[in-house]
C-alpha cells in the first residue's frame, strides 16, 4: 500500500505546550515541569524498586500516592488495600501502542515487557514523550520516586507507531493494525491507544480491533480533545457491535471543578461505552527523567486500563466484556441519571466495579454455576452441649462466596457460628409462679381442665385464640383417671420432662435457677405433651411420655420448619423409707436439628439426628429433714444421615449430664427449704464431623475445596454450684433466694467464671 493511500491519525507539536490537531495521542496539554518535581528523584521512602513494592497500610501517606490525586477519584486505593498484598495489575500485560518509552527513566525499571518493539524502524526509544507519560499514568513503578502508576505491578508491553511528518509525527492504521494484532499475540490482556483522530476506522485496523475483541482482549481508547458531542476514531468504534462490548471510549474528569474536562469529547453515541477517569494535571515521568504534567483523555484512557489491570488480576476468570460490563455499569453517575449522553456512563470507581454485585451465593457444589445459599442468610446456633466444638473448623475462616459475575470473595464463615450462652433463666426465675388468671373446669370427677395464663384478659378467649395462633403465655392441663392407678395428662406449653426424674420427684427446688434433669426431654419444646402414669403397686409407678414441638403441631416458630419429639419411659420406685429411684428410657428424634444445633442457609442441616438416652436417679433421705439426691443423663446421638452445605459426617456422638446435692428442710423456720445442687449441663464427649468449605475458584469454573475434621466436644467442661433457700411466709407469701456460680461456662475451657443471683418475693391474693 502507497503512503498516500494510509490514512493516519495526525497531531502537532508546539513550543511550550501539546496540542491536539487532529487528536492523534487523544491529544494532550501539558508543561515539562521536570525541574519542579526534580526533588522527588532518589528520595528513598523504604520501598523496593522494580516493579514497585507494596507497604499496604502506607499508600494514604504515601507522597508518590498523594502526588497523582487522580488515584483517590478512582478509589485505586481499595485496589491495594485488599487482600493479603493488594491488587497491582501484577501478571496482567498491558500493551500501550504509542510514541514508545523512555526505558531508561526509574518509573519502569522491570516493568517492561522484554518483547516490547517499534513498528516504524528503530528503537523503542520515546522521542516525543507521550509513550512514556501514557505508560507511566498506567505503570509507574511505586518505588518512592515522583509518583506511581493506578496499576504499578503490570507488565507494560510498548509498541510504537510513530512516524515523523513535517513538524509533527502520524499515526498510520496499517502499523496500528500490526501492532493489534502483535499484541494479540503476546497474550496482552488489555490494549491502551491514547490516540485518535476524525473519520472512520479503516477496514484494516477495523479488522485487527475485531481480532482482539474476538481473542478476549480488552480495548481502551481515548475520546478525543476537541471538545466535540462524539468521540474520535476509533473510540467511535466502541458501539459497534463486531467488538462485542470489549472497548471503552475513555473522557476525561477534571478533579479542579469535579466535572468533565472542557476540552474532552462528550460520550454521543457510545455513551453506553463511554465512562470517565481523571485527565487534567496528571504527573508523570518525562522524557529527561524527570517528571511533568499534562491533561487529556490520553491520561484518562490508561487509567482505565489500569484498573482494568487491577480488575483482571484480581479476577482472572472475568472476560473482557465482563470487566467492561463491571467498569461501566459501577461507574459514579452524572448528569442526568443512568447513562447519558455528556458523561456516558460516568466517573470510573474501582471500589465499586470490585465490590460484589448483584446475587451472591456460597457455592454449595463442585463448579460455580451449582448454586449455593446467601452468605446474609447463612447462620448457625450451635447446641449448647457443643460448646466452642464447631469453632474448631478453621477452614470455615478461609471460606468464599460469589456474586452475579462468579466472582470470588473471603467470608469468614467461623464468625456466622453462634455458641450457645445457656446461663441461668434469671428472667423464669423472677417470673416463675407468677398466674395472673387461671381458670379451672371439671368434668365429672375424673377430669379436670386447667387453663393459666400470665394475661389479665378474659383467660377463655385466648385459649380459643392460642388454636389459631401462637399464644406463648398460655399453659393448658388437661388430667384424667382412665381407671384406679392409671392417670393421664394433657397439657399445651408446658414440657414433658417436667413430670420425670428428680423434677417429676419434688426434690429439686420448683423455682431455682439451675434447670432440672430432663435434659434431652428439653429439646422437645413446650407445644405439646402427654403423660400416662400407672401405678404398678410395691411402690412402683411406670410413666410413658411424649412430647413435641411447634413445628410437629404443623405450627412451626419463626420460620423453623424442623421437627422434634422426645418419647419417654420411666418406671420409679417410693420405698417405705422414703427413698426414691428411677430409670427413664427415652428417644429424642430432631429433624434438622442435632442436639439443638441449627442452621441457616449454607449451614442449614438437613436429615434426621436420633438420640437415645438412659438416665437414672435417686433420692435417699439421711434424716427427717436432709435427703441427698443426683441424676445421671447418657445419650448416643445417630446423625450420619444429617449434613448441610458445610458440615457433614457426623459420627461417634456421645453427650451426659448429671447432678448431685443435698435438700435440707427447716433450716432456719419451719417453712423453708435450702438445697445446694452441684450439675455439670450436658456436655458432648466424644463425636466427629466433617467441615468443608469452598476456598477458592478455577479458571475453568471449578470450586476448591478444604475439608476439616474436627471433634464435637468442646474444649471445656462446665460445672454449677447452686445454692437455693425458698421460705412460705404463711399462705400467701413466698420468698426465694438463688445464687449460682458457673466455671468453664458454657463448656469453654478459657471462659471466665461466671456468677449470678436472683431473688423474688410472690404474694398471692
Amino acid at each position: 500500500m502507497v503512503q498516500s493511500q494510509r490514512r493516519s491519525f495526525r497531531r502537532t507539536l508546539m513550543t511550550t505546550t501539546i496540542l491536539a490537531g487532529s487528536l492523534s495521542l487523544g491529544g494532550c496539554f501539558g508543561s515539562d515541569l521536570a525541574g519542579d518535581a526534580s526533588a522527588f528523584i532518589g528520595r528513598d521512602f523504604g520501598f523496593r524498586s522494580g516493579g514497585g513494592g507494596l507497604p499496604i497500610a502506607t499508600y494514604d501517606t504515601d507522597p508518590e500516592y498523594l502526588n497523582q490525586p487522580g488515584l483517590a477519584t478512582v478509589n485505586a486505593s481499595s485496589a491495594y488495600a485488599s487482600g493479603a498484598t493488594g491488587y497491582t495489575g501484577s501478571g496482567i500485560v498491558v500493551a500501550v501502542i504509542d510514541s514508545g518509552i523512555d526505558a531508561d527513566h526509574p518509573e519502569f525499571l522491570g516493568s517492561i515487557h522484554p518483547n516490547s518493539t517499534s513498528f516504524v524502524g528503530g528503537s523503542t526509544n520515546d522521542i516525543r514523550g507521550h509513550g512514556t507519560w501514557v505508560a507511566g499514568t498506567l505503570g509507574a513503578n511505586r518505588d518512592g520516586n515522583g509518583m506511581h502508576g493506578i496499576a504499578f505491578n503490570s507488565t507494560i508491553l510498548s509498541l510504537r507507531t510513530d512516524t515523523t511528518l513535517g513538524a509533527g509525527f502520524v499515526y498510520y492504521e496499517d502499523d496500528l493494525a500490526a501492532a493489534t494484532n502483535y499484541a494479540v499475540g503476546q497474550g496482552a490482556d488489555i490494549i491502551n491507544y491514547s490516540l485518535g483522530g476524525g473519520g472512520g476506522t479503516s477496514p484494516v485496523f477495523a479488522n485487527a480491533l475485531n481480532y482482539a475483541a474476538a481473542n478476549d482482549t480488552l480495548l481502551v481508547v481515548a475520546a478525543g480533545n476537541d471538545g466535540f458531542d462524539e468521540v474520535s476514531s476509533p473510540a467511535a468504534m466502541a458501539a459497534d457491535p463486531s467488538i462485542a462490548g470489549t472497548m471503552i471510549a475513555a473522557g476525561a474528569y477534571d478533579d479542579n471543578i469535579n466535572d468533565i474536562a472542557s476540552f474532552s469529547n462528550r460520550a454521543g453515541a457510545v455513551a453506553d461505552f463511554y465512562l470517565m477517569a481523571p485527565g487534567v494535571d496528571i504527573y508523570v515521568p518525562a522524557t529527561n527523567g524527570g517528571y511533568t504534567y499534562v491533561d487529556g483523555t490520553s491520561f484518562a484512557a490508561p487509567m482505565i486500563a489500569g484498573a482494568a489491570a487491577i480488575m483482571k488480576e484480581r479476577f482472572p476468570a472475568l472476560t473482557a466484556a465482563q470487566i467492561v460490563q463491571l467498569l461501566l455499569t459501577t461507574a459514579t453517575d452524572l448528569g442526568d441519571p443512568g447513562v447519558d449522553p455528556i458523561y456516558g456512563n460516568g466517573l470510573m470507581n474501582l471500589a465499586l466495579a470490585a465490590a460484589p454485585l448483584g446475587a451472591v451465593a456460597i457455592p454449595a457444589g463442585a463448579t460455580v454455576d451449582s448454586g449455593g445459599a446467601d452468605p446474609a442468610d447463612s447462620s448457625m446456633a450451635a447446641g449448647a452441649a457443643f460448646g466452642d466444638a464447631f469453632g474448631a473448623a478453621q477452614v470455615l475462616a478461609q471460606a468464599i462466596f460469589l456474586d452475579s459475575y462468579d466472582r470470588d470473595y473471603p467470608i469468614d464463615l467461623a464468625s456466622a457460628i453462634a455458641e450457645s450462652a445457656t446461663g441461668p433463666d434469671l428472667l423464669g426465675f423472677v417470673t416463675a409462679g407468677v398466674e395472673a388468671a387461671s381458670v379451672d373446669t371439671a368434668y365429672g370427677p375424673q377430669s379436670m381442665l386447667q387453663v393459666v395464663s400470665a394475661d389479665d384478659g378474659e383467660v377463655r378467649e385466648r385459649w380459643r385464640a392460642s388454636f389459631d395462633a401462637a399464644v406463648s403465655d398460655i399453659r393448658v392441663r388437661f388430667h384424667h383417671r382412665l381407671t384406679e392407678g392409671v392417670d393421664l395428662s394433657l397439657s399445651q406449653g408446658e414440657n414433658v420432662g417436667a413430670g420425670f426424674g428428680l423434677a417429676g420427684s419434688g426434690v429439686l427446688p420448683s423455682a431455682g435457677l439451675l434447670g432440672g434433669d430432663a435434659v434431652f426431654e428439653g429439646m422437645a419444646g413446650n407445644a405439646g405433651a402427654a403423660v400416662l402414669a400407672t401405678d404398678l403397686g410395691e411402690g412402683f409407678t411406670l410413666r410413658l411420655g411424649v412430647g413435641v414441638d411447634d413445628a410437629a403441631l404443623g405450627d412451626p416458630a419463626d420460620g423453623d420448619t424442623g421437627r422434634s419429639a422426645a418419647y419417654l419411659a420411666e418406671v420409679s420406685r417410693t420405698a417405705e423409707t422414703g427413698s426414691r429411684f428411677g430409670l427413664r428410657l427415652g428417644q429424642l428424634s430432631e429433624d434438622g436439628r442435632l442436639l439443638e444445633s441449627r442452621g441457616e442457609g449454607a449451614f442449614a442441616l438437613e436429615g434426621m439426628a436420633t438420640t437415645s438416652f438412659v438416665s437414672a436417679f435417686g433420692v435417699v433421705p439421711v434424716s427427717d429433714r436432709i435427703e441427698v439426691f443426683a441424676s445421671v443423663t447418657g445419650g448416643r446421638t445417630d446423625a450420619g444421615n444429617m449434613s448441610s452445605d458445610l458440615m457433614a459426617d457426623f459420627d461417634g456422638l456421645r453427650s451426659e449430664s448429671f447432678s448431685l446435692g443435698v435438700s435440707a428442710a427447716g433450716v432456719l423456720s419451719a417453712e423453708d427449704r435450702v438445697t445446694i445442687t452441684f450439675a455439670q449441663p450436658l456436655r458432648v464427649s466424644a463425636g466427629s464431623a466433617t467441615v468443608t468449605a469452598p476456598v477458592a475458584r478455577t479458571l475453568d469454573g471449578a470450586i476448591v475445596t478444604e475439608g476439616d475434621a474436627i471433634g464435637l466436644a468442646p474444649s471445656g467442661t462446665e460445672i454449677d454450684a447452686e445454692f437455693a433457700y425458698g421460705l412460705a411466709i404463711g399462705t400467701q407469701q413466698r420468698l426465694d433466694l438463688s445464687i449460682v456460680s458457673r466455671l468453664e461456662p458454657d463448656h469453654v475451657e478459657d471462659a471466665d467464671p461466671e456468677f449470678h443471683a436472683g431473688i423474688r418475693y410472690r404474694l398471692s391474693f
